[in-house]
Order: C-alpha cells, then sequence, then structure tokens
C-alpha cells in the first residue's frame, strides 16, 4: 500500500508538475465472458483471444516498472479466469495497489483473492429488478458474497444508476453502511446501442438524496466534487490517460470506449512503456479534447483530483481518512448505531 502511494505521489509530480503523460491505473479486461447479461451492457456478447497468464504477468511487471500505480481486473467478469488469483497475486508482487471489479457470482470459489479493494457491481436489492437488469435469478447470492467479503477485505459495492433504480438510493447506502462496505455510484454511460436510460431531472434528485446521505454515512465514496459535478450538469477537463486501458487481446486502448479511439499497440509484442510514449498513444489522447463529455468515474475522479493540488489533497482526505477511521472504528454511523 505505502508503495502505491508513492508511486501515485510520482505520477502526480510527472503529470501535473513535470506535463508528462504518466499513467496511473493499468486497468486490464481479462475477458469479455461474463456469467450475466445486463441490458446496459454489451461486452457478454463480444469474443476475442484472451492473454495467457504468462503474457498478462508479463504485462504487469511491465506496467510496475513503467511507473504505474494501480492494477484493476476487469471484465465481462474476471472471476471467469481461473487463474484470477494467480494474476491478482503478481500484480501485489510487483508493487501495484490490486483491485478486482466483479459481480460477485463466484467469489466463493475462492479464499485469498490477493486485492486490496474488492469492488462489487450491484444496482438493486429488488430480486424482480435484479433478474430483469442482469438477466439471472441471483440477488441472494450477490448479497451473501458482498457480507461475507467485507468481513476480510475493503470491499466497495458500485452502483450503476438509470431509470429502474433511481428510487433505491437510500436503501443501497443503508444496506452498503450495515455489512461495512463502502459504496460509489455512477450515472449509466450510453456508449452501448440499446444502454438503458436516466431521466436527468430524476438523475439529478437522486444524486442531491446521495450528497445529504454522504453527510451522515461515511461508507460512500464519491468525492463531494464529483457528485456537484453530476449535478450541476457540468463537465471536467479529463485527463485519460491516467487509466490505460488493456482489452483481452492485449491491445490498448486510447482514450477510451466513449468516443472513436485508436488501438495504439499491443502489449502481447510491445513494451507497455513504448506504447505509452507512442504518437498513435498520443493521438488517442488528444480525441478526449473533444469529447462531449461522461460521468463515468473511472475517469472522472482521477482526472478531477490529477487537475489540481487542492482537490488531490481534498478527495484523499475524504476518501482515504473515512475509510481509515472506519477501519479503527473511530466513526459512529447514524445507519447502524456503531
Amino acid at each position: 500500500m505505502v508503495g502505491a502511494f508513492s508511486r501515485i505521489l510520482r505520477a502526480y509530480v510527472k503529470n501535473w508538475l513535470l506535463r508528462k503523460r504518466q499513467p496511473v491505473v493499468l486497468a486490464h479486461m481479462l475477458t469479455y465472458r461474463c456469467n450475466m447479461r445486463c441490458h446496459y451492457c454489451t461486452y457478454w456478447r463480444w469474443n476475442s483471444y484472451e492473454m495467457s497468464k504468462t503474457e498478462v504477468e508479463r504485462m504487469i511487471r511491465d506496467a510496475a516498472d513503467a511507473g504505474l500505480a494501480v492494477y484493476t481486473a476487469t471484465g465481462g467478469e474476471p472471476m471467469l479466469r481461473r487463474d484470477i488469483s494467480e494474476v491478482l497475486r503478481t500484480a501485489k508482487d510487483s508493487g501495484l495497489y490490486t483491485m478486482l471489479v466483479t459481480n460477485g457470482l463466484l467469489l466463493e470459489r475462492f479464499n485469498n483473492l490477493n486485492v486490496d479493494l474488492l469492488t462489487i457491481s450491484l444496482d438493486t436489492l429488488s430480486r424482480e429488478k435484479f433478474r430483469r437488469i442482469t438477466g439471472v435469478d441471483a440477488l441472494d447470492r450477490v448479497v451473501e458474497s458482498v457480507r461475507k467479503a467485507s468481513q476480510s477485505v475493503q470491499t466497495c459495492i458500485n452502483v450503476v444508476l438509470h431509470d429502474e433504480n433511481l428510487d433505491e438510493v437510500e436503501v443501497l447506502v443503508t444496506f452498503a453502511d450495515n455489512v461495512g462496505a463502502g459504496i460509489t455510484f455512477e450515472p449509466v454511460s450510453v456508449y452501448f446501442e440499446g444502454c438503458a436510460g436516466v431521466s436527468e431531472e430524476r438523475l439529478k434528485r437522486a444524486v442531491e438524496r446521495i450528497i445529504e446521505l454522504r453527510r451522515e454515512f461515511d461508507c460512500i465514496w464519491n468525492s463531494e466534487h464529483y457528485l456537484n459535478l453530476i449535478l450541476s450538469g457540468g463537465k471536467f477537463r479529463c485527463i485519460p490517460h491516467l487509466l490505460l486501458r488493456v482489452n483481452p487481446d492485449g491491445s490498448v486502448v486510447s482514450p477510451c470506449y466513449e468516443v472513436d479511439y485508436v488501438t495504439a499497440g499491443n502489449v502481447r509484442f510491445t513494451n507497455l512503456a513504448e506504447i505509452i510514449e507512442s504518437e498513435a498513444y498520443a493521438e488517442g489522447c488528444r480525441m478526449a479534447e473533444s469529447c462531449r463529455g461522461c460521468y463515468l468515474l473511472c475517469y472522472a475522479e482521477p482526472s478531477m483530483a490529477f487537475s489540481s493540488l487542492r482537490w488531490a489533497v481534498k478527495t484523499l482526505r475524504e476518501i482515504v481518512g473515512a475509510r481509515l477511521l472506519r477501519r479503527n472504528g473511530l466513526v459512529s454511523l447514524k445507519g447502524n448505531g456503531r
């Protein structure tokens, strides 16, 4: 954790003071395969070659050598990879802060996931809605996964806000608080055809409620700056290279799926540091300058934090400080009386 934090500080100096293009997070989509069929996602419909464990581990070590601080395993459903625990161990052994984003259905397979932060996607506590949103009748399994995981590893529930769950903000926060997990919210992204919609006015009312709840519950990990951005309908200055996105086949996407993007190279054939310094990667990053804007958490929060020292310090104080207080039992939460 200390090593990853020092890497983040060095990345901040390079990006903000030296104006260098230094990625911080390696967001690795291990597979497009998924055991859910969420209607606001289409990854599960895609097919791709998946890098071998050897290829993945080489990429992770290259990322550490290139100064990245965080490895995020995502998908699809990354736990469909039987070697996921070994991959995560390689990331931790390389000094990276290690995160896993999962739907929670397969957590019972593993006793030790070698992660610093486990993020479980959960949009509703209604069994009927869950089945309609995900295509599977498995709410009880996911809820139990959240309960068990939060007892042994830092766990966060991530909620994608859309018209079907805007009325559940408070119940989801209360659930997270009761089980000792963090919770984050982000509006649904509409870059997939047929994506779930979200009413602007209803979304703003939901975000207003999240801001109110944030004053009572420290389990809400969104920064106030991010929530106010959504509330105002404003845009942030995106710094897309902070998050280096790698597809299952090893191809590097620049800047992101939200805009027309370039494939800047492939980590199976080219060292990651060379790709980061390539003109193709820079071209993709420049595309973000004319982006119509989004509120994707993985781009918005880091970009805002790295845009100014004041926001970086404020965000760290809000998020990290609250987690440390919770971990040491020094807070009294209104939701569960602790």
